[in-house]
């Protein structure tokens, strides 16, 4: 678990900086299993790699990727559409969880924000987003739902009041309810919809088929799902056999195993700053840490 406090900027610096330090570590001691080994290619080549972020995030990683020497182009997985909610729904609320970068900027529409209730961001990259927006108490787990749970338990009493999930219309786990089950008074509040793509575009088609795509990153389990949809539903489920994946999380890598591709990396943590270092570490040596 990490506190961030804004009480200056070198402080949050501070910690973030050990964090990353902390990422580099488990990159390097604690690779989880790959799922599909096959030869690397260590041609030398620079790597053209798909990304599937909404478009509104995918800048900061696709250019923490082209400064590494990679070529990038992103096919969106998942349009992200703001939902009506009441904000005094936030302003109740004893502690909030944040699982995502799109349920911070949701909170920035809030003017009048009490910027001491205790803040369960679900990684670095969300509780910088919360910490941008003035909130003071700042908690943060490894990237995953499990380890989120893990830290609020540590954290709050039971006590506290009522605890509120600002995420998406679709959740992977039910944190409000993995919180009641523990005696915590929690709910979940819908701030955005994640609208899966319905199609691929003629160039991603077109650059599957023509072997040019030497990677796909996933940071979600249902942006995986989505794609893979749409791979079969396009008849290039053929061509993953010479395409690698990076994934964040086990999870997500289990729902890429059924296809066939020439490897599975998985990061060592849920984190942006981890899966640019695999990647990164992967063009150099052409294999795992």
């Amino acid at each position: 678990m990490q506190l961030l406090q804004k009480e200056s900027a070198n402080s949050f610096s501070a910690a973030k900086q050990s964090t990353v330090l902390q990422d580099r570590q488990q990159v390097s001691n604690n690779l989880l299993p790959l799922f599909v080994v096959s030869s690397p290619n260590t041609n030398g080549t620079v790597m053209l790699i798909l990304t599937t972020r909404p478009t509104e995030l995918v800048e900061p990683f696709n250019c923490e990727l082209q400064q590494i020497g990679c070529q990038t182009f992103n096919e969106s997985m998942l349009t992200i559409v703001p939902l009506k909610w009441s904000s005094k729904r936030v302003s109740n609320a004893s502690a909030l969880v944040i699982t995502s970068i799109n349920g911070a900027k949701e909170l920035a529409k809030i003017e009048d924000r009490h910027l001491h209730v205790p803040i369960l961001a679900i990684g670095l990259s969300t509780a910088e987003q919360m910490i941008n927006l003035g909130y003071r108490n700042v908690h943060y787990a490894n990237g995953t739902a499990v380890d989120l749970i893990r830290v609020l338990c540590s954290t709050l009493s039971v006590s506290i009041g009522p605890i509120l999930h600002v995420g998406s219309k679709h959740i992977s786990v039910d944190i409000a309810s993995a919180l009641s089950l523990r005696g915590y008074n929690a709910d979940h509040l819908a701030v955005y919809d994640a609208i899966a793509a319905a199609s691929l575009s003629r160039k991603t088609c077109k650059l599957i088929t023509a072997g040019e795509i030497d990677a796909i990153v996933f940071m979600s389990r249902r942006t995986a799902q989505t794609f893979c949809m749409l791979l079969e539903q396009n008849n290039l489920v053929q061509y993953i056999n010479q395409i690698k994946a990076f994934v964040m999380s086990r999870e997500i890598g289990q729902d890429l195993t059924s296809l066939g591709w020439r490897e599975i990396f998985v990061a060592p943590s849920a984190s942006r700053s981890a899966l640019v270092e695999l990647i990164q570490y992967n063009m150099e040596t052409g294999t795992s840490y």
